[in-house]
């Protein structure tokens, strides 16, 4: 059986975004550790990292890089934010 999702509509979050070329998030998929590099974004990034029914599972400021070794295998979703608050970037992460 297979689940369609069509979404006509989303709210934001009122925060500005990224753009997509500024921000640099590697390797994709992971092992150990991803790079984080975004143009703009200031020194630290709050980045959250979150399994597929939203469960906050890595919370943390970060310069450069974040560990993953932890995490099992899988599919997730990382949110980057600077340490304003500010500047909101969203995307898939694969850990391997």
């Amino acid at each position: 059986a297979a689940l369609t999702l069509h979404v006509k509509d989303c709210l934001g979050t009122g925060q500005p975004e990224f753009e997509p070329s500024a921000v640099r998030i590697y390797p994709n998929p992971a092992t150990d550790i991803l790079r984080l590099e975004a143009t703009g974004a200031g020194d630290d990034w709050h980045v959250g990292i979150f399994d597929l029914h939203g469960k906050e599972l890595i919370r943390k400021t970060v310069r450069e890089e974040i560990l993953v070794k932890d995490l099992g295998q899988g599919v997730y979703f990382l949110r980057l934010s600077t340490n304003k608050g500010g500047m909101v970037h969203q995307q898939k992460l694969i850990k391997q």
